[in-house]
């Protein structure tokens, strides 16, 4: 399906180049078109379905947990700030974290 489309921007045909040793063809012309050919078909597919599928997936991914901001009193459990000095349920003193 990708493949006919080349032809439209007018790609040069290579296939007409050879050079021979010793009476043996090497088409160069063909290894060149099928290097081309896989080339734009490999970019088609990394733009059509891996650059999508990633965006996606980032998406969907989970977020990144938030910094604690509490934590719980020694004494009655509850929570509390970071950086309280005192229970404001017990009122018990809890050491303070910076």
């Amino acid at each position: 399906m990708i493949t006919p489309l080349i032809g439209v921007f007018g790609v040069p045909n290579f296939s007409g180049l050879v050079f021979t040793v010793n009476g043996s063809e090497f088409q160069v012309g063909s290894l060149i078109n099928a290097v081309v050919s896989f080339m734009i078909l490999a970019a088609v597919i990394y733009f059509l379905v891996v650059v999508p599928t990633n965006r996606l997936m980032a998406r969907l991914a989970p977020k990144e947990p938030e910094p604690q901001m509490t934590r719980e009193c020694p004494e009655c459990l509850s929570k509390i700030p970071l950086k309280a000095s005192r229970c404001a349920f017990c009122t018990a003193t809890v050491a303070v974290l910076v």
